[in-house]
């Protein structure tokens, strides 16, 4: 079965806000922010799909309380929507399955392919006409 995917800028969830989300976020929009804000590919810090953060900088992106937000990222746990890993300072987020909400590597890469090898199709085309 294919996948179907559109692309997104992350800079919807910006400081412009008309463009994103009024605060509060809703849950869903809350969980559309963790996966637009996980690393695309892996760093020094942490890996791809994966969110260094703290509890209070996630609050206030969102507009919710910390318990709420606490909440929240307990019940995406129970659901196994993400796994978590709390550090002295800060929270390690892991969204599970990150490459089925955002095109891997190679998706990436064919993706591209597709859309030059079809520019240079209808180029041609268009050309020898």
């Amino acid at each position: 079965m294919a996948q179907n995917y559109f692309f997104i800028n992350r800079s919807v969830f910006g400081s412009d806000t008309s463009l994103g989300p009024e605060k509060p976020y809703s849950n869903f929009e809350a969980w559309l922010w963790l996966i637009a804000h996980a690393r695309w590919r892996d760093n020094c810090e942490v890996e791809r799909g994966q969110i260094k953060t703290h509890y209070r900088s996630l609050a206030t992106a969102w507009g919710w309380t910390l318990g709420k937000t606490q909440r929240y990222l307990q019940r995406l746990v129970a659901d196994t929507r993400i796994e978590t890993n709390s550090e002295t300072k800060s929270i390690t987020l892991t969204i599970c399955n990150y490459d089925k909400y955002q095109a891997g590597s190679n998706e990436t890469d064919t993706i591209s392919d597709t859309i030059s090898d079809t520019f240079k199709r209808q180029y041609y085309s268009v050309r020898q006409n």
